[in-house]
């Protein structure tokens, strides 16, 4: 495991090690995240293991912008105006998963679910727009503990299980709002720094 500083090269080899089936840590604006390919099953076991994670908890996916969501999830009026007014941010939505997202994201999607987000921080984004494949995160930390927010932390967490994490600070320090527009009434699953009255209205 290396600890980067999150430089040109360095996000070129963090998108490079998450296409090869690798484990990075890298910031965003809410908490750390430790991140793989979605749609690699080798890729999606070792980030279960690291974070001694059930297999049956959902990752979400993480992207550059909402369009690259378009073959994982589908939009709907609601879920695009949420996105209009909160992406990049500290908002995942839970939609229905396409069909492919079903067929290869394994336990990424959860009941013909997937959570969707697209972070705020530069760093992140980079990485995600480098990849070109989709790319599942959860938090940098084993399941149960706090999450961190630098990379020190996300080392210390998971340094020894990952390939690559790459240094930064998390502005918000909160994990995000999780709002589940799969029914027909919103259902906000997690309260995070967006307040609950600006989502369910």
């Amino acid at each position: 495991m290396l600890l980067e500083p999150a430089v040109s090269a360095t996000i070129a080899r963090a998108a490079a090690l998450l296409g090869a089936g690798g484990l990075v840590c890298f910031p965003t604006d809410t908490v750390y995240a430790v991140a793989c390919a979605a749609d690699i099953a080798a890729a999606r076991e070792r980030l279960y293991a690291a974070k001694q994670r059930d297999a049956g908890r959902p990752a979400q996916v993480l992207a550059p912008n909402a369009g690259a969501l378009s073959p994982w999830v589908e939009m709907d009026d609601r879920a695009l105006a949420l996105a209009a007014e909160f992406w990049p941010g500290p908002l995942t939505l839970v939609l229905k998963a396409t069909a492919r997202a079903v067929a290869e994201l394994g336990p990424v999607v959860r009941d013909g679910t997937l959570g969707v987000r697209v972070p705020d921080h530069l760093a992140a984004l980079a990485i995600l727009g480098a990849v070109g494949r989709p790319v599942a995160a959860s938090s940098a930390n084993l399941t149960g503990e706090p999450a961190p927010t630098t990379g020190a932390g996300a080392a210390a967490n998971l340094g020894a299980t990952v390939d690559l994490v790459v240094d930064g600070v998390c502005e918000i320090g909160l994990g995000s709002s999780i709002l589940d527009l799969t029914l027909p009434q919103p259902r906000l699953l997690r309260e995070g720094s967006i307040p609950a009255q600006r989502l369910l209205r």
